[in-house]
């Protein structure tokens, strides 16, 4: 995978808020939420897709993902939210306090999937 594909935003699952998208914004231009996208009855095989085609990394909760990774290997990157059930307002503080990493992660060509919180 070269530069020139590296993902620079980050495609949001349904399983975290669609604020996000605004959210991300500033730091991360261009990540969208699936529901944005018309994308929130879509199954994992068809956001796996679509994170490809738009050269779009996946933020999500689903372990399933991860485990997509393993076996198809990336493109997509995915970033792993643990931080299981919680309010909008601790997501968003565990999202923020991992940008650094998140950013590192997306400019790191050899690096699938990144665990955070």
């Amino acid at each position: 995978m070269s530069a020139a594909f590296l993902p620079l935003a980050l495609l949001i699952d349904q399983n975290l808020p669609r604020v996000l998208e605004s959210f991300l914004e500033r730091d991360l231009p261009g990540c969208r939420h699936v529901r944005s996208l018309g994308l929130e009855q879509a199954t994992d095989s068809m956001l796996w897709s679509e994170a490809r085609t738009r050269g779009l990394a996946i933020l999500t909760k689903d372990l399933d993902f991860r485990h997509r990774s393993a076996v198809f290997g990336h493109p997509p990157k995915i970033v792993l939210v643990r931080s299981g059930n919680c309010s909008t307002a601790v997501v968003c503080g565990v999202i923020a306090g991992s940008l650094p990493t998140i950013r590192a992660f997306l400019s790191d060509p050899s690096a699938p999937l990144l665990a955070i919180g």
